[in-house]
């Protein structure tokens, strides 16, 4: 470049771009979760924190048979979930159990940070029982609604979980 030339705006945007994703890219993780953001758009949903994590939060928590048990709070609804792996035909395949509280019937839709893998939703029973036999591997989180009878309870959505 010599000194005549001056870069206009839109020049000048594009360098700076260049040299911040050369010299700090962006996690591949947090690219993930951004492209997943749109499935959520227009979903009037409380989001769930998660509170509690046994790879974190040992105390109490029996052995690694258990799985991993994650609890998530939101106002009108908590979520208690344990990940483990079973072998099914042979095959290693993670399994998603959990239980909502209060105790209701809804629909619990699995979603994944990566569209290409395949979510899916089951029914919960009148306690708010739910199982996924074969959940995607990697990053989900959970969106839970109520049925009918619980129609002013708005759906919840936890926070995304390994």
């Amino acid at each position: 470049m010599n000194g005549d030339h001056r870069l206009d705006d839109d020049e000048l945007l594009a360098v700076l771009a260049a040299a911040l994703v050369e010299s700090d890219p962006v996690p591949g993780h947090v690219l993930d979760a951004a492209k997943a953001v749109p499935e959520l758009a227009g979903i009037d949903a409380e989001l769930a924190l998660l509170t509690f994590d046994s790879e974190v939060d040992h105390a109490g928590v029996r052995g690694q048979d258990a799985g991993r048990q994650l609890s998530f709070e939101s106002g009108p609804l908590d979520v208690d979930v344990v990940v483990r792996t079973e072998r099914v035909d042979g095959r290693p395949v993670s399994v998603i159990e959990g239980q909502f509280a209060p105790a209701a019937p809804g629909r619990v839709t699995l979603m994944s940070v990566d569209p290409a893998l395949p979510g899916g939703a089951v029914d919960a029973d009148e306690f708010g029982r739910f199982r996924f036999d074969d959940a995607p591997a990697g990053t989900v989180r959970l969106l839970v609604h109520l049925d009918a009878a619980a129609a002013d309870a708005r759906p919840v959505v936890t926070a995304w979980f390994r």
